[in-house]
């Protein structure tokens, strides 16, 4: 019952019990209009029954149309079915979004719904990069007079899955020449092992004989033996810790969405490539997701599809509890294990929680894979390169901005400093050129390997 339906009651109840108690000459109507009244208001409260039953039999679809990737907008279709023979003349549909995104339209509408019927409502949504969740639907029927109202949830919670945006072509960086071929190998520019004659050269006493080129020797009368090009696997690791602090910043511009998108442009260039690749996320409470190894374009949705499952969660400035930083450091020491034998190239995309302390922990975890013949890379979003990137066009802002960030800047050289006596490279850096370094990084070992 709403408020009104109450006090009407208690308005009703009144006059009903003033007839009985007053002089029955003049309040005999009274009496008679409030026990009317009461019998209407019951029967009202039967109607609200039934609509209580038929409300929990209406069927809610809810429709997402549209390329799931962030910056691109969604369709949302709610439609309402009402299968029974009871109509709602003041219906109340509720649906929730997800908290983060951008909401174009009305996905709370009041309708009036008849018998037998169905109806549509819609709305845009700008998505957020991650998971995120589509409350269940609530629906809240009222009678004609608004003295009743019925409540009910239908259908349960809805996950989505939103995809980083590719950044723009990439430019300036070299590629070594290379034809990526089946099962990403790809030929190298120095002889060894491989089905690709590199050169040719004299025959020399305790070469194997299966290489003579027998038709340059019939040509020449020389015995020659064919030297082949080294075929070479590029083998890639490419992690995501998604920390606390890489929540921080303006909401599509925070640096775990900006990463994103350079993991995925990572993804889409090694996949074209030919390169063997596996994507680690390591999520807000440190629990690891990997894909298995791929390689070739067809398997880039089965990445981008892992790397669209985190989940946001809250932000946070401060660094870590000790039972927080060791599940993640223990995330960090299954690297060993999800590298594997061959020579690879990691990538570890972490803010280490912007603290010193935290960094030398991982530092000390991913030195260990150097010990393993792996090239491990640090790639360390920081807070304040976004931030003042996001004030560039006002040059007053930025300035002033550098210098109040003064003494978190040098946190940030402390970090890198932590990094290197490790022996492990770093890059500290913003949105600006992030690409182009992984890129470059990238080649550079393709040609050390070539």
């Amino acid at each position: 019952m709403t408020g009104r339906g109450a006090a009407l009651t208690l308005l009703l109840a009144l006059i009903a019990a003033a007839g009985v108690v007053g002089a029955p000459s003049g309040l005999s109507v009274a009496y008679a209009a409030g026990i009317a009244l009461l019998s209407l208001l019951a029967y009202w409260r039967i109607v609200g029954v039934a609509k209580a039953a038929a409300l929990s039999r209406l069927r809610v679809e809810r429709v997402i149309e549209g390329h799931k990737v962030e910056g691109r907008k969604l369709r949302v279709k709610v439609e309402i079915r009402n299968p029974t023979p009871v109509p709602f003349e003041h219906i109340e549909v509720y649906d929730e979004p997800p908290w983060l995104w951008r909401i174009d339209g009305q996905p709370r509408v009041a309708v009036t719904l008849p018998a037998r019927s169905r109806m549509i409502i819609e709305y845009d949504a700008e998505p957020v990069y991650g998971e995120h969740v589509f409350g269940p639907i609530r629906l809240v029927a009222y009678d004609p007079l608004g003295l009743f109202r019925v409540e009910t949830r239908v259908g349960g919670e809805t996950s989505v899955r939103i995809a980083p945006r590719t950044l723009g072509a990439v430019r300036g960086v070299y590629l070594v020449p290379s034809l990526p071929r089946p099962g990403g190998v790809a030929p190298g520019r120095r002889k060894g092992a491989g089905t690709t004659i590199y050169d040719v050269r004299e025959y020399v006493p305790g070469d194997d004989t299966r290489l003579i080129d027998w038709k340059g020797f019939a040509r020449t009368g020389r015995l020659l033996v064919k030297e082949f090009e080294q075929e070479v696997q590029v083998y890639t690791l490419l992690v995501l810790d998604v920390t606390g602090t890489m929540l921080l910043g303006a909401l599509g511009e925070t640096k775990l969405e900006n990463t994103a998108r350079v993991v995925r442009t990572i993804i889409e260039y090694v996949a074209s490539r030919g390169d063997v690749y596996r994507v680690v996320v390591i999520d807000r409470d440190g629990k690891l997701y990997y894909t298995p190894w791929l390689r070739g374009r067809a398997t880039i949705h089965q990445a981008v599809e892992l790397l669209s499952s985190v989940k946001w969660g809250k932000a946070s400035e401060e660094p870590p509890g000790e039972e927080e930083l060791e599940a993640r450091l223990a995330s960090l020491r299954e690297l060993a294990r999800l590298a594997g034998r061959e020579k690879t190239l990691i990538f570890v995309f972490t803010d280490a929680y912007e603290s010193p302390q935290v960094a030398k922990r991982y530092a000390e975890v991913l030195s260990k894979l150097r010990l393993l013949h792996h090239d491990v890379q640090a790639l360390i979003p920081l807070t304040a390169y976004f931030e003042v990137q996001l004030l560039s066009r006002d040059q007053l802002e930025a300035s002033l901005y550098a210098l109040l960030a003064y003494e978190k800047l040098r946190e940030y050289t402390e970090i890198q400093r932590v990094f290197r006596r490790s022996g492990i490279p770093v890059v500290a850096t913003g949105p600006v050129r992030l690409v182009e370094t992984v890129l470059e990084k990238l080649e550079a070992y393709r040609r050390m390997l070539f």
